[in-house]
């Protein structure tokens, strides 16, 4: 019997770490974004040269546990950017969420993570 797959999103932009979203995800879901390879299509973004590491997205079910690092840095018009993203080669993981605020990156995670596989 397998253990129902997890997702933690730790915050790294304050003094300490903190959890800032944490919730469960459908086992297909799971091996979709984190553990397939993937076809690339459409955008992949890609940090800004001033990218500073912002938070990790962390997921997990049995033994596998996943971890794709969370960027921010200013845009050209000052505004921030967030990417949470490990690579663009169509080596897992999959995930890909880029968004203008901290809420709307949690609020997109959130929504994907949610999505049957």
């Amino acid at each position: 019997m397998s253990g129902s797959p997890r997702y933690v999103v730790v915050s790294l932009a304050g003094d300490d770490a903190e959890i800032v979203r944490q919730g469960r995800t459908a086992a297909e879901t799971f091996t979709q974004l984190f553990l397939e390879p993937y076809v690339i299509e459409g955008e992949r973004y890609h940090p800004g040269e001033d990218a500073v590491l912002h938070g990790v997205l962390l997921a997990t079910r049995d033994a596998s546990v996943v971890t794709v690092p969370i960027w921010t840095w200013p845009g050209q018009d000052g505004a921030p950017r967030f990417l949470c993203q490990a690579s663009d080669d169509g080596s897992p993981p999959a995930i890909s969420v880029f968004a203008a605020s901290a809420g709307e990156l949690l609020d997109e995670l959130t929504a994907q993570l949610a999505q049957p596989g």
